[in-house]
């Protein structure tokens, strides 16, 4: 099957809900977030397609989840997850940095000062 995407799973980053501390105690687990997807979530290939929401809405939770980097529970008999990796398939995270300059220089980031482009926002 070449569709791209997952039907009524939950997808969790540890497969337990606790983990025991040295001490005999248990901790909630380092990352509890649990992404779900009722119903069906499919990409169209050959298209662009976008994934936006707020910081901490799980946009890269989905993209781990197709990548196999979660671990899946289906929510009923039908559900599945297939990203079809017989053609490669690559994937380049966003890591978010910031220089050790002004917040304008930060925006400019080497282009010369423009004062109605950088007031337009």
């Amino acid at each position: 099957d070449s569709t791209i995407g997952m039907r009524d799973a939950t997808f969790t980053w540890s497969t337990t809900s606790s983990s025991a501390s040295p001490g005999g105690t248990f901790a909630a687990p380092r990352r509890s977030f649990t992404l779900t997807v009722a119903e069906e979530l499919t990409l169209c290939r050959g298209k662009i397609n976008l994934i936006v929401g707020p910081t901490g809405s799980g946009k890269t939770s989905l993209l781990m989840a197709l990548l196999g980097e979660m671990h899946f529970t289906p929510l009923t008999a039908s559900a599945w997850v297939n990203l079809p990796r017989e053609e490669g398939i690559a994937y380049a995270a966003q890591e978010s940095w910031v220089q050790n300059e002004t917040i304008r220089d930060n925006i400019l980031f080497g282009a010369p000062y423009d004062e109605v482009r950088y007031k337009k926002g």
